[in-house]
Formats: C-alpha cells, structure tokens, sequence
C-alpha cells in the first residue's frame, strides 16, 4: 500500500491560497462558494480517508489553480471548477454533517 501524504503539497495547496479564492469570489457564485467550504470542512475531519482526502485536496487545489479547463474570467468560467468540487463532494457525501452544512453557510 502507498503512504500518500496530501499534506506534502502545501506549496500547491495551502489554507490561504484557499480562503483568498473563496473570498474573491463574486457573491453571485454562492453555490461553488458553499460547496467549495463544505469540502473543506470535510476534509478537516479526521474519520475521512485518506484517498479521499485526497480528492478533495485535487478538487479545492482546481478551484484555486490559475490554470483551468475554462477560464475564470470567462462568463460561466467558474462551472468546471464547480463541477469538479460537485463531483469530489458526493464521493464524500457520507461524511457530511449537519453541523459542516451549517459551518459552510456562514
């Protein structure tokens, strides 16, 4: 079995590069903003596996990439980094609480 450490790519992925997108989006993208938050939180927990989280390191690490599929200035730009934030979020759907949908919301 491979040890994956996700944590190992922080200087691609880092909790400031993350809450600085979320919080430069535009207030009409509330969708990926929720769902983008609530795949952090589940990520944060620790009963998630590993491969899993690492997933949502690939998908959040999308979401915060210069380089995408559309491109984020583009009208719709944003529905790719969605899809794949959607996409990474139900594979994790179990692991959702009430208590991250609440978190997100804020």
């Amino acid at each position: 079995m491979i040890n994956f450490r996700y944590q190992g790519y922080a200087k691609h992925f880092s909790n400031r590069a993350f809450w600085k997108k979320v919080k430069s989006l535009p207030g009409t993208y509330r969708d990926l903003i929720y769902y983008a938050k609530l795949l952090w939180y589940v990520m944060q927990d620790p009963g998630v596996p590993v491969a899993l989280k690492t997933a949502a390191v690939g998908a959040l690490g999308y979401l915060i990439s210069p380089v995408d599929l559309m491109p984020d200035m583009l009208p719709g730009g944003f529905v790719d980094d969605l899809a794949v934030v959607m996409s990474v979020l139900k594979m994790l759907d179990s692991y959702v609480t009430p208590e991250m949908r609440r978190r997100a919301r804020k």
